[in-house]
């Protein structure tokens, strides 16, 4: 039946080409993804009405689909991909809002991969059933981070290795071991030069941003924090089997670049510009600002706090460097006025119990209007989630307090407008996904300090979402799947390394 419904596809996609310019997802078929070679020729998405995560499902967990389709028959089953044979039936469930149905599937536990057939709605897109599922998006997502290596080649990077991409992108990376290999230039006084190779490229013209790269850092280091064991030295990546956790090898990668674009003075250079045209592997150097200054400073601070069991004396280095760019930020700035600062202090007084980072905490913690955005502010967020996790310094047990319940407040929000979303998730659309990361990002922490299967539920769910069981039936989490934010022309989460490491963070818990 699945093949019939393949073919029949093909059919209308035939007709259709002969009307439409619109970018689109075509189906998988016998294992591989079918997509219009000529790009001046696109279809309307025919989309399935059997919306499921294109990854799949751990065994042992909840399995569950959604149909968004008014009359659909009660029966599904559970089918082969390799021969369309039928290995589970059951009966839809209608949602409470009335807006979908869902097909459960929990109690079939074996691996493998299989699609969702409903004989009024048809066929859903494959998914995989396996231990590890989980482990596989894991390691693409950190890689991600490792294809955005300026001046290495990598050969999962995601944006050249797909044999699909468009030749452009490839020919743009092809060069990417040899490009901004030259020193780069002052764009204040083009006469001098700095070393300032390496880094990640934080976006697709090849620039690397020093506060967007912190932001990222940052995020994955809560990945790590949060649940070391989820990250192991085995992920695929080129420094992986040197006794390291390949994601501190990733972020360390990151440092060294960053510790490269840090001023005498400790004040740090805002961005690497690459050229145009021609001229793409020059680079320009932005002049330091207090922003590129403070978020370095708590990123430094941050690493050197996870990263001094494996190399203490490269993590002394970054602490001194952390210490320096504070010192030269406040020398601009009033810290007590600036939430980033207010981040990266919580890092520094962890780390060094110094009175200085506690007063400017202190500042914060009695300002109401404040600590009334700790939850929805991310420079807050980190200070407050930094300072509650701090153990070896002296801590103020009635703000803790303070910020536990804020925590429990905005999880319980969340779970609030989980609970009465058809999807299961807190948020509405593919525009509100970096919107319900945040909100992971925040249950995630929740669930780590105080344990709630609840909570393991919703960012389950969530990742669900993400990966295909959404309004589009699209993959916005990777490559992966019949229908991916690629092939479907919508920016994905790889797109923003933030964005990435947050997924991380939800990934870490789960497993």
């Amino acid at each position: 039946m699945r093949k019939k419904f393949i073919f029949h596809r093909i059919g209308m996609i035939c007709i259709l080409l002969a009307f439409s310019f619109v970018a689109g997802c075509a189906k998988k078929a016998e294992g591989r993804l079918d997509r219009l070679s000529d790009a001046a020729y696109r279809v309307p998405r025919d989309v399935p009405h059997i919306l499921t995560d294109q990854i799949g499902y751990r065994t042992g967990e909840e399995k569950m689909v959604f149909v968004s389709a008014t009359d659909p028959d009660e029966a599904f089953e559970v089918r082969s991909l390799t021969d369309d044979s039928v290995l589970f039936t059951g009966k839809l469930r209608q949602s409470q809002s009335g807006e979908l149905s869902a097909a459960v599937f929990t109690d079939f536990q074996t691996d493998g991969t299989y699609y969702i057939y409903n004989k009024t709605v048809g066929s859903s897109y494959a998914f995989r059933i396996g231990a590890d599922i989980g482990e596989h998006l894991a390691q693409e997502t950190l890689q991600n981070f490792t294809s955005r290596r300026c001046g290495q080649e990598f050969s999962g990077d995601s944006e050249t290795d797909d044999e699909e991409a468009p030749q452009e992108k490839k020919d743009r990376s092809q060069g990417r071991k040899d490009c901004h290999v030259e020193d780069g230039k002052l764009r204040e006084d083009p006469n001098q030069t700095r070393n300032v190779s390496g880094g990640w490229h934080t976006d697709k013209n090849g620039n690397r941003d020093v506060v967007k790269a912190c932001h990222a850092v940052r995020d994955l280091l809560l990945a790590y924090e949060l649940d070391p064991d989820s990250f192991g030295d085995d992920m695929g990546m080129p420094e992986s089997g040197n006794g390291i956790p390949d994601l501190l090898d990733e972020v360390k990668f990151e440092i060294d670049w960053l510790s490269k674009m840090q001023v005498q003075d400790g004040s740090v250079y805002a961005s690497c510009e690459s050229g145009k045209g021609e001229q793409e592997n020059l680079v320009a150097i932005d002049a330091a600002t207090p922003e590129a200054t403070i978020a370095f400073s708590q990123a430094m601070s941050r690493f050197a706090w996870l990263y001094r069991e494996f190399d203490s004396p490269f993590a002394a280095d970054c602490q001194k460097r952390a210490q320096s760019a504070w010192t030269s930020y406040i020398g601009k700035k009033h810290a007590a006025q600036d939430r980033a600062a207010f981040a990266a202090a919580a890092d520094l007084y962890r780390m060094t119990g110094d009175k200085k980072y506690e007063n400017v905490l202190s500042a914060f913690f009695h300002n109401e209007e404040q600590m009334g955005m700790v939850m929805t502010d991310e420079d807050l967020f980190f200070g407050g989630v930094t300072y509650l996790m701090t153990a070896k310094q002296p801590i103020n047990r009635a703000v803790c307090d303070q910020l536990m319940e804020a925590l429990l407040q905005r999880g319980e929000k969340i779970a609030d407008i989980a609970n009465h979303s058809p999807y299961r998730v807190s948020g509405e659309g593919r525009e509100a996904i970096p919107e319900m990361l945040n909100n992971m990002r925040t249950l995630t922490v929740l669930n780590h300090i105080i344990y709630n299967h609840e909570y393991t539920s919703m960012i389950t769910d969530h990742l669900h979402y993400f990966c295909g069981r959404n309004q589009d039936n699209v993959n916005f989490a990777s490559r992966e799947g019949e229908c991916s934010y690629l092939q479907a022309g919508y920016p994905g989460i790889p797109d923003d390394l933030d964005n990435s490491a947050k997924l991380l963070i939800m990934q870490g818990m789960i497993d």
